[in-house]
């Protein structure tokens, strides 16, 4: 993963690749897609991204990550394992 900039400012981080039975290619997540958000988090790095859902492990099973995919912004919702 990449940071994405946007108009010069860090707005997301840029998947550049997604490593087949993967977490993410298993909730469908593409090459290129920039993750915006994670539940309403706004993440502009990698580090912030891992940070984020590290420490919020234990306070949520269902993840909803705002992704820029093909020019359109969507909401993937994601349910940690066992949920």
């Amino acid at each position: 993963p990449t940071t994405h900039f946007k108009g010069g400012q860090r707005a997301g981080v840029e998947l550049s690749g997604v490593r087949a039975g993967s977490i993410a290619a298993r909730h469908g997540a593409q090459s290129g897609d920039v993750i915006i958000s994670i539940n309403g988090t706004p993440v502009s790095s990698q580090q912030e991204a891992i940070a984020f859902a590290k420490s919020n492990a234990e306070r949520y099973s269902v993840w909803q990550v705002e992704v820029l995919r093909f020019g359109r912004v969507e909401t993937v919702v994601y349910h940690s394992p066992g949920n």
